[in-house]
């Protein structure tokens, strides 16, 4: 299987005149495939080759268009990849209207390629949406819809996002939401800020672990933007724990590094969050410590709910514990500063105040719970 001279002529862009002359001299040529299982007309179809010499090749060999190459695609798979003209799609929509059903092996139909191809047109779009309006709920086999490859494509247009969105709201259901998930919201909210209101709030659930798309959008530290318009779509979510017991204040205080916009916007729309412990008995001021998050966060925590700094969870542990272990990870010579301190009587008293009990080797970090105290003058945290 190698390439013919038609297939030469329909790589270069030649004439029709000159595709006619070889149609006219070679016939068989135009049912014979290359090395990558290409038909002539895959060819012209994937280099922008004009309508009139696609239109002379539809006509010389019509069943061309139900030909898949090595990958699974036909022409029309071909032509909506490479944003060939609304002329050329409806011309090989109308010669093999099925062709709009046939995924290539990847699982792609000509949707999904119109839709992350550069310069495709809304037109082209729309028509392939209004003929199998039912492809806009296939799956590829990355678990995409249409409507999340036309996202991931930073430049593509209002009119395209809209029409998918209307054609198939059910589009913006959350599934797995992995990073890219997240690119395909944040693109969806950009281009179209409406849409992701028509989400129905049972939508948000993911089954295996009780997570919200807030929940996970807090966790991985989405930008405030995004995560001020999930609330919005479903305000609720900030009530709803996930299997482990944790609410979305509790990963936004898990995720390192988290911004005090965030952690400040959660707090104000559900305080009562900040009094309820997860499966591990932790209050999200216990995560915030653990992780390092900045003094503004756990400023903020405690100013809410200062008892929260008297609350242990589920290993007997204060905040403070978490904050100076957090500490001592992060300097190895501020360890060695916590281990000497334990054996100074004066920390051995703040322990003792702490934790209600003569400090071990196990607290030995606890006594530099000063150096918080220094930190938080407000807070009476002995």
């Amino acid at each position: 299987m190698s390439s013919t001279l038609l297939h030469y002529a329909c790589e270069e862009n030649m004439s029709l005149d000159v595709i006619l002359e070889l149609l006219n001299k070679r016939p068989d040529d135009v049912m014979k495939k290359n090395q990558r299982g290409f038909l002539p007309i895959h060819v012209a179809c994937f280099k922008e080759q004009s309508f009139d010499v696609i239109d002379a090749l539809i006509t010389a060999y019509p069943d061309g268009l139900k030909v898949q190459d090595n990958d699974g695609g036909l022409p029309i798979h071909k032509a909506c990849a490479n944003g060939q003209s609304f002329e050329v799609i409806e011309a090989l929509m109308k010669a093999y209207p099925d062709g709009l059903k046939v995924p290539t092996s990847k699982g792609r139909l000509p949707i999904h390629w119109a839709c992350v191809a550069e310069g495709q047109s809304f037109e082209a779009i729309d028509a392939l949406i209004k003929e199998y309006p039912d492809n806009l709920e296939e799956l590829d086999d990355y678990g995409l819809l249409p409507i999340h490859v036309a996202c991931m494509r930073a430049e593509q247009s209002f009119e395209v996002i809209d029409a998918l969105i209307k054609a198939h709201p059910d589009g913006l259901k959350v599934r797995d939401w992995h990073e890219e998930d997240f690119k395909v919201i944040e693109a969806i909210i950009r281009a179209h800020p409406k849409g992701i209101r028509v989400v129905a709030p049972s939508y948000i659930l993911d089954v295996k672990d009780g997570y919200s798309i807030l929940h996970r959008a807090c966790m991985s530290k989405r930008s405030f933007e995004l995560i001020e318009a999930l609330i919005g779509m479903c305000p609720e979510a900030l009530k709803v724990p996930d299997n482990y017991g944790r609410f979305p204040i509790h990963w936004a205080c898990v995720a390192e590094g988290q911004s005090f916009e965030v952690i400040e916007a959660l707090i104000g729309m559900c305080p009562e969050a900040l009094k309820v412990p997860d499966n591990y008995g932790r209050l999200p001021i216990h995560w915030a410590c653990e992780q390092g998050q900045s003094f503004e966060v756990i400023d903020a925590l405690i100013k809410e709910y200062p008892d929260g700094l008297k609350e242990r969870d589920g290993d007997g542990r204060l905040p403070i514990r978490y904050a100076l272990m957090k500490q001592a990870r992060d300097s190895p010579s501020l360890s060695r500063t916590f281990a000497l301190d334990a054996k100074i009587p004066v920390f051995s008293s703040f322990s003792a105040r702490i934790t209600g009990q003569e400090s071990g080797i196990a607290d030995a970090m606890i006594p530099a719970g000063a150096l918080l105290q220094l930190m938080f003058p407000r807070h009476n945290i002995f």
